[in-house]
């Protein structure tokens, strides 16, 4: 916030590797007076290793999607509230080279067997690109269904929650310093030329 802004900023803990800090964030967001305008689920992971969270499920599955989509469900109540109302999702042009395979991610199905999670891996944007792709198609989805509500509610719908996918660019950060070495030296050598400074990444 700017020095003549009148707003304040909160810091509630939420850690999206646990599926316990994200409903106790949400159940502590909706039990305030605060209204929600805008929701912005941006925070990802992108590793080279397989690694599975407190709750059994892999990294990328529960941090880039599953917790980002639990959030979601468990605010729209607010949203609803409280619109006009934005969802913005935070997804990659790396969904493009993501696959939902039924056999990896499907119900009941964790993405931590070694040898799927493998095979994942291999393709160009390994499983970022597979939650980067659940993050599009979610939006997609939900803002069709946010859509139809509203216009059967009245067929003058003036506001309503939106729901949006948005790249943000190549932005100068050290996401994915842990992720595959050639993908880290291309990165490294091309950060200086082509990609935006965090200011201008924010503002995407």
């Amino acid at each position: 916030l700017s020095s003549s802004s009148a707003g304040k900023v909160l810091g509630w803990e939420l850690d999206l590797e646990a599926f316990s800090s994200v409903t106790a964030f949400a159940e502590r967001f909706l039990a305030s007076s605060l209204p929600l305008h805008i929701l912005v689920n941006n925070a990802g992971v992108r590793y080279h290793d397989l690694e599975v969270t407190g709750d059994g499920i892999e990294l990328h599955y529960q941090v880039n999607h599953l917790s980002h989509f639990l959030l979601t469900l468990r605010l729209l109540p607010r949203l609803r509230a409280s619109a006009p109302a934005r969802i913005v999702h935070v997804s990659s042009t790396a969904h493009a080279y993501g696959e939902v395979n039924l056999e990896v991610y499907g119900a009941g199905r964790p993405n931590t067997d070694p040898e799927l999670f493998r095979r994942r891996m291999q393709a160009v944007e390994g499983v970022y690109g597979d939650t980067k792709l659940m993050q599009v198609l979610f939006s997609n989805r939900l803002d069709a269904a946010l859509s139809a509500e509203a216009t059967n509610v009245t067929s003058h719908v003036t506001s309503r929650v939106t729901s949006v996918a948005v790249h943000p660019g190549f932005v100068a950060t050290n996401f994915g310093h842990r992720d595959r070495r050639w993908l880290q030296t291309m990165l490294l050598v091309l950060r200086p030329f082509l990609a935006r400074d965090h200011r201008q990444g924010a503002l995407t």
